[in-house]
């Protein structure tokens, strides 16, 4: 099953969830509200020589490096004609191919 929301239907399900869980109001009438999305990217970082050529192991592989941050965070506006997509599987759907 596949959900697909648009922003303005994301800041509904907010406002719904804030006025029923917490009792309070968070989207006034013709206000402008803005979703910012804080987006994590795992990037690899191989060590490399003084030459530029990665450090190989026994095997020829690129030995990463372990003192790296290897993840890359992306700050993201969710715009008014963007959508959220939430998929979800059952078991039964596991064995089946995705959607």
């Amino acid at each position: 099953m596949m959900i697909e929301m648009y922003q303005f239907e994301v800041m509904e399900a907010i406002a719904y969830y804030a006025q029923k869980k917490l009792g309070m109001t968070i989207v006034k009438p013709g206000a402008e509200t803005v979703i910012n999305l804080d987006v994590c990217e795992w990037k690899p970082h191989y060590k490399k020589h003084k030459n530029g050529k990665f450090v190989r192991n026994a095997k020829g592989h690129a030995t990463l490096d372990e003192d790296a941050n290897h993840y890359i965070r992306h700050k993201l506006e969710f715009g008014e004609l963007d959508t959220l997509s939430i998929c979800l599987w059952t078991e039964e759907q596991e064995d089946q191919d995705a959607p």
